[in-house]
């Protein structure tokens, strides 16, 4: 015969300390929501980064609406519930922005004057380099570009 070391407080307890893979992941999505919407309210927080982390704030908020209504969530909808944009770009910040954009803008022209066999259609390559070009030449310009126009920018259509 067994004895258990454990009461049946005990083992209540110990139950209640384990949190569930989803709960934990509510949890950070609370967390990342609270600092979106913590950092859109700051004092030096540009429009654009407001905007950007009201944005998340959203996609957080639905995120946890989801979870906690038993609806499915795919990994890319949480990874992007989870980012906090920054509330402005640093002079640092803008230069590898800018730096990662004429690579990218580069991959997109070659892709767009050299498709001839892929099935991306050539016009897609156009319109990402026209969209990485005006985010460069606007962050060279020192005008605020959106967090999520930066991500767009730098997609570069993948040949298969």
């Amino acid at each position: 015969m067994g004895v258990c070391a454990c009461s049946p407080a005990a083992s209540q307890s110990q139950a209640a300390n384990q949190v569930s893979p989803q709960s934990q992941l509510v949890a950070q999505l609370q967390e990342a929501k609270q600092t979106d919407i913590h950092l859109a309210l700051q004092p030096g927080t540009s429009p654009v980064g407001q905007g950007d982390l009201m944005v998340a704030a959203s996609k957080a908020d639905l995120a946890i609406f989801k979870l906690t209504n038993g609806e499915p969530v795919s990994e890319a909808d949480i990874t992007e519930a989870l980012v906090v944009p920054p509330p402005s770009l640093t002079a640092e910040q803008r230069a590898d922005y800018i730096v990662r954009l004429r690579a990218a803008c580069k991959l997109d022209n070659r892709g767009w004057t050299h498709n001839t066999r892929y099935s991306v259609a050539p016009q897609e390559y156009l319109v990402q380099y026209t969209m990485c070009e005006r985010a460069c030449t606007n962050l060279r310009m020192g005008q605020e570009v959106s967090y999520y126009t930066l991500q767009q920018a730098l997609h570069v259509p993948r040949n298969p």
